[in-house]
């Protein structure tokens, strides 16, 4: 009875501690739908013209037949094997053993005899005794042939193997050839773009949020996005998309497989017989390894085009460990090629993207279950009456309805009392004025609905509550609108064209003023006259190349006349000539008419540019008088050209900081001088020459500044980049 007890309980504890140690280790339970996984929402970052991303985005890889060559079939895994097979025999004896004690005894005896000396006798006796034991094995020598050895240490690393394989060398340079190819295509796929006719081009930008409602989910997320351009009588337009950029992002994982097996055969066997030991053995050892080094690729985002205007992505989990995958809380930026009519634009015209998404299990491919469409509008509803609930009606009536109004989508009357012409149930108009984010139409659709009085200030709470209820939906979606393209414009004609050359290779040239150059294809041709010996009026042509970083502003590189010997230049008659040229692959406008600049200028980049004017002040510190008055004098002088004329056709002071009493110029070489004109702190001064300029009101609490501008002959300010120049105003002296 007592054992059956003992035997009952022990029993029950077993059972306990497997119950709690079966639910402690119980793995968490799959969500059970995709609401209950998370959410994954949509919205537009960028869109651009096309044509203004075309330069940027257009990749210049150089690779040469030789470096593809080199490049190409490359070793991605290492597999590795060795085998062990050792046979060992040994065999002992031991003989019996014989061993003999001998003991030996001597015994002495002294007798005494009278009138003689005493005499000493000695006896000897000895005991024989044998002993025999068994025999006894000796040592063994040594050990089994190759039972000493592991896999360590047989040869064949695979650093050793690897230096004796080639690769066969026709598929080598197969290989080599399509690497080549692949690379001046990439170098082409931007420009080379597949677009259509009649189609205006945009660069579109969107944001794809992944939020994980829990760690350690095992799901790939597979989103479908369309696009569809809608104009401002909500007319769909066609739409046509190109996944052209970033379409693939992997991440690798080194991994590394060995399996090391290990089979052992011994046999031993004894004999005794008469005191005869003997042993007799065989030792095997049969040892296998196997070693595998190779890279896993695993995808994190991958995009292609299902329909004209709708894109697959698959947005992978990452990984988490050897065979582990979660989905993690991120970002992904999907960037595509949106095509719309050309006609289609303008600030009421939009485009609408629309994503649908679903998770799949790693593991299987199981798709979780996804909410029914209609459920959005059930969550509004319910939304509704929980914020109505307890807020009675005007009339005493607590009765929640869902009366219908006007679909904001095919233009709202909601805010008119007019008849309802596209009808739709008011809590669906609520979800898509909030997703639409037209608050007005919020208000109206409440305010029809007779929800405004009993909702009060808590409308917007409503509002919020309406934008949390989508992440349980597995659509998401965004409005944008598509910028206007700037029409191309060519810089002003009336610029002046500086052309600097270094001497030696090229001569440049920057126009500015421009508008949406970016793609349109120019020609620069600058049109010259010799002025050199025996080559006086000959005409040339010189080619130039047209680059531009923002589509406004041009910079033309042309051959240096000393490259190609051509002698002096005539600038006269010069002229730089901008010929558009047509590109009609995809659009039917006409190219823009070209230009020409007329005023040219000349130099070498080494030859230092003169300033238009110096100007030089002599003491920096005026003392004025007791009536406040004080001179300061500084010395101007203008640049002149190989002609000896002068840069400026004359010179501003404008001076600050006190009144000024009276002007007058000290020509070089000339002691009297003559005044100037001045008016409103202002000092003309028509050439070079010593200037002394009275002040009056002057006080040590301020300074005088003067400032120096020089003009053309149109009156036009060409220099006015030097310094100020500045004077300090001492104490007045004999001041009372």
């Amino acid at each position: 009875m007592l054992k059956a007890l003992h035997s009952s309980n022990a029993f029950r504890i077993l059972s306990l501690v497997l119950l709690v140690a079966t639910t402690g280790c119980s793995a968490v339970p799959p969500p059970k739908n995709q609401e209950e996984a998370g959410s994954v929402n949509v919205a537009a970052t960028l869109v651009a013209p096309w044509d203004e991303y075309i330069g940027a985005l257009t990749p210049t890889f150089t690779l040469s037949s030789n470096d593809a060559v080199n490049k190409v079939m490359p070793r991605t895994g290492i597999l590795e094997e060795k085998i062990l097979d050792a046979l060992g025999v040994s065999a002992r004896v031991g003989l019996p053993q014989t061993s003999e004690a001998i003991t030996r005894s001597i015994t002495a005896k002294t007798t005494q005899v009278e009138g003689e000396d005493s005499k000493e006798t000695r006896t000897t006796s000895e005991d024989s005794i044998q002993k025999k034991e068994p025999g006894k094995l000796p040592d063994m020598p040594s050990k089994a042939q190759g039972g000493d050895k592991g896999v360590k240490d047989l040869p064949g690393a695979p650093s050793d193997a690897a230096k004796g394989l080639r690769n066969d060398p026709i598929l080598e340079y197969t290989a080599a050839t399509a690497l080549y190819q692949e690379v001046q295509l990439l170098n082409r796929y931007v420009t080379d773009a597949a677009l259509r006719h009649g189609m205006s081009a945009y660069i579109v930008r969107l944001q794809i949020g992944v939020v994980p409602y829990r760690k350690s989910l095992a799901y790939d997320i597979y989103t479908k996005i369309g696009f569809f351009p809608k104009d401002s009588n909500g007319k769909d337009e066609q739409a046509y998309v190109l996944p052209l950029l970033v379409t693939d992002n992997l991440d690798a994982a080194l991994a590394s497989r060995a399996q090391d097996t290990i089979r052992q055969l011994s046999l031993a066997i004894s004999v005794m017989k008469a005191g005869i030991v003997g042993t007799a053995g065989i030792d095997r050892i049969s040892e296998a390894f196997e070693s595998q080094l190779f890279s896993e690729f695993n995808s994190l985002f991958t995009i292609g085009r299902i329909t004209n205007n709708t894109l697959g992505a698959r947005l992978g989990a990452s990984r988490q460990g050897k065979d582990q995958y979660s989905i993690v809380p991120r970002t992904h930026n999907v960037t595509v090629v949106v095509m719309v009519p050309s006609r289609f634009g303008g600030k009421d015209n939009e485009v609408r993207v629309v994503a649908k998404t679903s998770m799949r299990s790693v593991q299987d491919g199981t798709l979780l279950p996804q909410p029914e469409r209609s459920e959005r509008v059930d969550n509004v509803r319910r939304l509704v009456k929980t914020f109505l609930a307890g807020q009675p009606r005007k009339d005493n009536s607590d009765t929640i309805e869902d009366p219908m109004c006007e679909d904001p989508d095919k233009g709202s009357n909601a805010n008119k009392k007019e008849a309802i012409k596209n009808p739709v149930s008011c809590s669906q108009a609520l979800l898509q004025s909030v997703w639409a984010n037209k608050a007005n139409e919020y208000d109206a659709i409440l305010d029809r609905a007779g929800w405004q009085d009993r909702i009060g200030r808590f409308s917007r709470d409503l509002w919020m509550e309406i934008v949390e209820s989508l992440d349980r939906s597995q659509f998401s979606g965004v409005r944008f609108q598509l910028p206007n393209k700037n029409a191309p414009v060519l810089p002003q004609e009336d610029q002046v064209v500086l052309l600097v050359d270094d001497g030696k290779n090229s001569m440049r040239t920057t126009l500015v003023g421009g508008q949406g150059l970016l793609q349109q294809k120019l020609r620069a041709i600058l049109r010259l006259k010799l002025d050199g010996d025996g080559e006086a009026g000959k005409s040339i042509n010189l080619p130039g190349t047209i680059a531009t970083e923002n589509g406004v502003d041009l910079t033309i590189t042309f051959p240096s006349p000393t490259l190609w010997k051509l002698g002096k230049l005539d600038l006269e008659g010069a002229m730089l000539e901008l010929i558009p040229l047509s590109d009609n692959r995809w659009s039917d406008s006409e190219a823009i008419h070209e230009s020409s600049y007329k005023t040219i200028r000349y130099r070498k980049s080494e030859e230092t540019v003169k300033p238009v004017f110096s100007v030089k002040q002599g003491a920096t510190l005026i003392q004025p008088d007791a009536s406040h008055q004080g001179t300061a004098s500084i010395y101007v002088e203008f640049s002149k050209d190989a002609k000896k004329n002068q840069l400026a056709k004359h010179m501003e002071l404008n001076v600050d900081g006190a009144d000024i009493m009276q002007a007058q110029i000290g020509d070089k070489g000339k002691s009297e001088k003559r005044a100037l004109v001045f008016d409103l702190g202002k000092i003309i001064v028509p050439s070079d020459g010593t200037i002394d300029i009275s002040f009056r009101n002057l006080t040590k609490t301020k300074k005088i500044t003067i400032k120096p501008i020089a003009k053309d002959k149109e009156d036009k300010v060409i220099a006015g980049d030097q310094a100020d120049i500045i004077f300090e105003i001492a104490e007045a002296q004999g001041k009372n």
